[in-house]
This record gives C-alpha cells, structure tokens and sequence, in this order.
C-alpha cells in the first residue's frame, strides 16, 4: 500500500517536472524572451567592461560595439537551438505565442521579429562599415586596434545572421497563425522551411520555389529584400573594401 502511494507520488512529480520543463520551454520559444535575454546580457558585457580597468579601460565605442555584437550573437545561436529541432507542434505552439502586438513592441523594444529587430541590427552594422572599420586606428577606444577590428567584423557578420532569423520567425508567425506561403510538398511545415525562405531572400532578392499568397505576406518579403539588398550592396562591400585596406 505504501508502495503504491510512492509510486503515486513519484510519478505525480515526474509529471509536474515535465509540465514545468514545457511551460520554459515554450517561454524561450518566445521573441520576447530571446530578444530580452540577449538585450541584457550585451548590455551587461558593455557596462562591465567600462568598468573593469584592463589595462585601459573600455570606452563607450568599446561598449556598445560589444555589447550590439553579443545580442546578436546570442539571439541567433538561441533561436537556432531551440528551433531547428522542434517538430511541427512545438513550431505552431511557438507561432500561437507571438501574436502582433502594435509599433511599440516591433520598431522600439524589438520584442517582434521581422523588420524593427532588421532595421535596429542593419543600422548598427552599417554605422560599423562605414566608421568603425575605416577609421578603426583614430577611434577613441581602450581596445587594440585588431580586437576592435575583430570586434566590428563580428558584428557585421551576426547582423546578417540575426536579419535572416528575424524574418524566419516572422515567416514562421505569419504563415502558420494567418496562412501566405505555399511550400512543395505536403509535410508539416518546421522552423527548417522558414529559414530556407529566409535564406533565399536575402541572397537571391526572391523566394525561389516558394509561393508568396498573401498581400500582406509580400510587403514584408519585399521589405526584408529591400532591407538584403542595402545590406549586400553598402554594408558586406564596404566592411571587405575596409578589410582588404588594412590589411595591406
């Protein structure tokens, strides 16, 4: 009898421990909590280095250059865990929680994805092409002038990253919740499609074998290959052309 109420017990809370691990693992599916949680972590690598003395100290370029790299960073490594291996279910369960939610939320807290997270990455990206990287050995910085070289070329590079999966998720909501792409094939759609779909835009301008059916869902494919275009013809030429400068 009391063998049984101990087994009662046991798998009572094994089912509370997998009902808690869901319910995180839902909140990290979300934008908000990814975007967050790179926000704070990027932050807090910027202001710690302002205040550790290593040598010299970090100056604000130093910080925010930092800081903006390691968001992005930590946003597409965490998206990329905790999506690519989701399955159908996880993937609807994840779009079910991230409703549009007005402006605010997608040009000013970037707690949406797609074109506010896009446009705040693309800027920071550009302003580093176009001052940092050039002008690299006059800069007011605590930082050896190949880090923050090294430090400039990651954050050029993970703006890229982070603009493809921004709009992935934003593919990702939209079609499943409202419906807009038509994909060959008839499997369940995962986070993999949206990211191929992303991928051809902000490399081929298109969507290849994807067809686009709604109205609304063309106005952020033409914004996101808007957006793929200046990044490729401004901010990937004048990073290599300052690349290619300094080295020689």
């Amino acid at each position: 009898m009391a063998g049984d109420r101990s087994g009662v017990v046991r798998r009572g809370v094994a089912a509370s421990g997998r009902a808690l691990g869901r319910r995180l693992h839902d909140l990290a599916l979300t934008e908000t909590f990814r975007s967050s949680l790179g926000g704070a972590v990027g932050i807090a690598l910027g202001v710690a280095g302002r205040a550790v003395e290593a040598g010299a100290s970090w100056t604000l370029v130093d910080g925010l250059l930092v800081g903006m790299a390691a968001y992005q960073v930590l946003y597409v490594v965490l998206t990329l865990v905790l999506y690519l291996p989701a399955g159908p279910e996880v993937v609807a369960r994840a779009a079910a929680t991230m409703p549009r939610r007005g402006p605010l939320h997608r040009w000013l807290l970037l707690t949406e994805p797609g074109a506010g997270a896009a446009l705040a990455v693309g800027l920071g990206a550009m302003v580093t092409a176009v001052v940092v990287l050039p002008q690299s050995g006059g800069l007011p910085s605590g930082l050896p002038q190949p880090v923050l070289v090294a430090v400039g070329i990651v954050l050029v590079v993970s703006a890229w990253a982070t603009m493809v999966v921004t709009y992935a998720i934003d593919y990702l909501r939209r079609d499943l919740l409202d419906g807009g792409l038509r994909f060959a094939g008839d499997e369940p759609r995962v986070f993999a499609d949206y990211l191929y779909v992303a991928v051809a835009v902000a490399t081929t301008f298109g969507t290849t074998d994807v067809t686009v059916t709604r109205s609304a869902l063309r106005r952020t494919v033409t914004g996101h290959a808007l957006a793929a275009f200046v990044f490729n013809a401004v901010v990937v030429a004048i990073s290599v052309a300052s690349i290619v400068s300094l080295a020689t």
